[in-house]
C-alpha cells in the first residue's frame, strides 16, 4: 500500500533507509533528496532485481513529486545457493587451440585441469532465478520502510520551513498596513501641493491623484497573501505555487514604490521586497 500522510508542507531535502530479512535474504533500501527543479528519479538495483526498475519508480512517484531522488536497493542472501557449472564449448575451443599452437610450433607442454580451471569463463557460477513478482513483494516492504523514514525527515524540515513563511507573512501584513493608513496621508499631501500650483487644479489633480493612487495594488497583494496561506494549507506541489505568487507580489510592491514615490512608503517596500526574496529562498527547497 502506498503511504499517506498529512503535513501539508514537506522539504525537498531527505534521507530513509528500510532493511528487511525475508526469503530472498536481506533487503537495504536507501533514499537520498535533494531540491530539484522537477522530478529525477535514479534507481540502483543489483543485477538479479534489474526486472522491477519500472515497479520501482511508479511506487516512488506516488508518494514524491518533485526533487532530485537516488534509490540504492542492495539484496544479500541468507543462505548461499550458487552452483558451478563447466562452459564445455569454452574449454573445447581453448583445447582445440592448444593443439594447433602444439602441432604448429612442436610444443611438448600441456595444459594441465587446474590451469584450465583459471581461464576466465571456464567455470560459471549459477544463482538460481528469482520471480519478479516475488522479489517485487520482498523488495516493496524495504522501499516502503525507506519512504517513511524519508518522509517523516522531509515533513519535519517542511514544518520548520512552513513556521518561518507564515512568521515573514506576518510582517508583510504589518508592512502592507502601514502603507495602506499612510496612503490618504500622501494623497491629501499632493492634493495641498498641487493646489497652491495650478489655478484651476480640478482635472488635473484627479488625473495626479489616479497616477499616485496604489490602492488596485495593496488589493492584489492582500489577495496574493491569503492565496500563499492557502497554499501552505495544501497537498502535493505546492512550491511551484507559492514561486509564481511570490513574483506576481514582487511586481506589486515594485509597482507601488514607482508610483507612490514616498520616502515612507519606498522604506516599508524595501523590508517587503527583503522578506519575499527570504521566502522565496526557502521555496526553493519545498516539493
Amino acid at each position: 500500500m502506498n503511504i499517506k500522510y498529512f503535513i501539508m508542507l514537506q522539504s525537498m531535502t531527505g534521507f530513509g533507509r528500510g532493511v528487511i530479512k525475508s526469503r530472498l535474504g536481506t533487503i537495504t533500501t536507501e533514499i537520498k533528496t535533494v531540491n530539484h527543479r522537477y522530478l529525477d528519479l535514479v534507481v540502483r538495483l543489483p543485477k538479479e532485481l534489474q526486472g522491477l526498475d519500472p515497479k520501482i519508480k511508479n511506487f516512488i512517484k506516488k508518494s514524491i513529486h518533485r526533487g532530485r531522488v537516488e534509490v540504492f536497493i542492495e539484496r544479500r542472501s541468507a543462505k548461499t545457493h550458487v552452483s558451478a557449472e563447466i562452459n564445455y564449448t569454452l574449454v573445447r575451443s581453448y583445447l582445440t587451440n592448444l593443439q594447433k599452437l602444439e602441432k604448429e610450433f612442436k610444443l611438448k607442454d600441456t595444459a594441465s585441469l587446474s590451469q584450465l580451471c583459471q581461464i576466465p569463463g571456464v567455470i560459471e557460477l549459477r544463482t538460481p532465478l528469482i520471480s519478479i513478482e516475488r522479489a517485487w513483494g520482498e523488495t516493496r516492504k524495504s522501499i516502503n520502510k525507506a519512504l517513511q523514514a524519508l518522509l517523516i525527515m522531509r515533513q519535519r524540515e517542511g514544518k520548520f520551513t512552513e513556521k518561518d513563511i507564515k512568521n515573514r507573512l506576518k510582517i508583510l501584513k504589518k508592512k502592507q498596513k502601514e502603507i495602506k493608513k499612510r496612503l490618504p496621508i500622501l494623497l491629501s499631501n499632493y492634493r495641498k501641493a498641487l493646489k497652491t500650483k495650478l489655478a484651476e487644479p480640478s482635472t488635473e489633480l484627479a488625473m495626479f491623484s489616479e497616477k499616485i493612487d496604489i490602492t488596485e495594488e495593496l488589493s492584489r497583494f492582500s489577495s496574493h497573501l491569503a492565496q500563499i496561506g492557502l497554499f501552505l494549507n495544501e497537498k502535493g506541489d505546492v512550491g511551484k505555487k507559492i514561486n509564481f505568487t511570490i513574483q506576481e507580489m514582487m511586481r506589486e510592491v515594485n509597482t507601488m514604490a514607482a508610483k507612490a514615490n514616498d520616502f515612507t512608503i519606498s522604506r516599508a517596500v524595501v523590508l517587503m521586497k527583503a522578506e519575499l526574496e527570504k521566502i522565496k529562498e526557502q521555496i526553493q527547497n519545498i516539493e
